[in-house]
């Protein structure tokens, strides 16, 4: 019986099966390896007890995370809102120059870099991933290779003492061992320090059907109702919660020792009534989330048939495209898939004939119907086509209910 990464109660109730899909990062170098691929199961549980949201570990983080292909400043709005986020915290929190500013999934570097360009030189990135970790120190971003948890918070806490202010962005849900990763955490912040937490909320999930953010590399789908009961078990505590647009609407949350002197932000509650509004205390939201996926996925197919367009160019191959190709099996619809990231590019879509190319292809190939699998940032890709692309074309999404 399957044991909830949390509280260890057992696991029966399902909150969506995806099927089997391969990792949503395993970008294939070519044709030949699509028989090599190997499918995970993609089930979704919830624990009746806490009432986290999770999905149990089929893959060792190592095999995802080692040698990753997302690099963080390939997004131009991320970078922005990175930008945003190091001026907010310095003013939120006065940090002074000597205070050590720690990101945990620090990627390339890319908001850290904020900080040393606003004169704060005392910053620690920790990346998991070996090709990410050796480009951000390459830049002189000071970076520990290492998987942030229990056991590795101890060389950190040695090395360089308390973190007076912790970045983990979009992080908590890759964590296979929360309780490990959130007791790291509680050992090396400073006792007035802060833990910004950045995270796609349930809510939004169940309420617009995001099943597509759903992939191997997220352990865990994150609803406050489920942290309070997590950050109870280590003496931390919420104590103030911003509403994000990032990643279809997420939560930027700000966390604290049990006694530290902050007090409690009236968004906190704010956001609890409204998780209890919605249903989040009530297990039928969950188990009624599979219908919601099936319908939404025979409107996807019946809109492509619709289309009715041999080529049919998708934009963006982030992990959600996986997830959603594979579970729609809509890949007959699609000719190409257009990314930035050199790093993916003349790769294949894992589970499909897809194969990525960059920009230009789709400039020369002029497609009049182009499909935004990043749809969070959908805006953002229609500006670049509107400048490089000197066409006509429709852009379509799926953010559909």
């Amino acid at each position: 019986m399957t044991k909830c990464r949390v509280c260890e109660n057992n696991l029966t109730k399902v909150f969506c099966n995806l099927n089997k899909t391969p990792l949503a990062n395993s970008y294939r170098n070519s044709l030949d390896e699509i028989d090599k691929e190997i499918h995970y199961p993609l089930k979704v549980f919830l624990c009746s007890n806490c009432m986290l949201v999770q999905l149990p570990e089929t893959v060792v983080p190592e095999h995802i995370f080692t040698d990753y292909a997302y690099f963080s400043s390939y997004s131009s709005n991320w970078l922005k809102h990175a930008s945003k986020l190091c001026i907010e915290s310095i003013r939120k929190f006065s940090l002074h120059k000597d205070d050590l500013i720690t990101e945990i999934a620090s990627n390339d570097g890319y908001l850290l870099k904020n900080f040393k360009r606003n004169n704060y030189n005392n910053i620690l990135g920790i990346e998991p991933a070996k090709n990410i970790a050796s480009f951000a120190n390459e830049n002189n971003i000071n970076t520990e290779n290492i998987f942030f948890n229990e056991e590795t918070s101890e060389y950190i806490l040695k090395k360089y003492k308390y973190s007076k202010i912790i970045f983990s962005l979009n992080v908590l849900a890759h964590v296979p061992n929360i309780n490990s990763f959130v007791n790291g955490i509680k050992k090396i912040l400073h006792k007035d320090g802060c833990w910004i937490i950045e995270a796609p909320h349930l809510l939004n999930l169940i309420n617009k059907t995001q099943f597509d953010t759903i992939y191997h590399e997220h352990f865990s789908y994150l609803s406050i109702l489920a942290l309070d009961y997590l950050f109870k078990k280590f003496d931390l505590r919420i104590f103030d919660i911003n509403k994000i647009p990032t990643h279809g609407g997420s939560l930027r949350i700000f966390v604290c020792h049990q006694d530290a002197f902050y007090k409690e932000n009236k968004s906190v509650p704010k956001i609890r009534d409204e998780e209890f509004e919605f249903g989040l205390n009530n297990e039928d939201v969950y188990l009624n989330f599979q219908k919601k996926v099936d319908i939404k996925k025979n409107k996807i197919i019946k809109y492509l048939e619709n289309l009715n367009d041999e080529e049919i160019y998708g934009f963006g191959a982030p992990a959600k495209a996986t997830t959603l190709i594979n579970y729609c099996q809509i890949d007959k619809f699609i000719s190409y898939i257009i990314d930035n990231n050199i790093t993916k590019q003349n790769k294949y879509i894992p589970g499909t004939k897809i194969q990525i190319k960059n920009i230009d292809h789709l400039l020369l190939s002029k497609p009049k119907n182009i499909l935004v699998f990043p749809w969070n940032i959908s805006n953002e890709i229609k500006k670049e086509l509107d400048y490089k692309g000197k066409f006509n074309y429709k852009i379509h999404t799926f953010d559909f209910e």
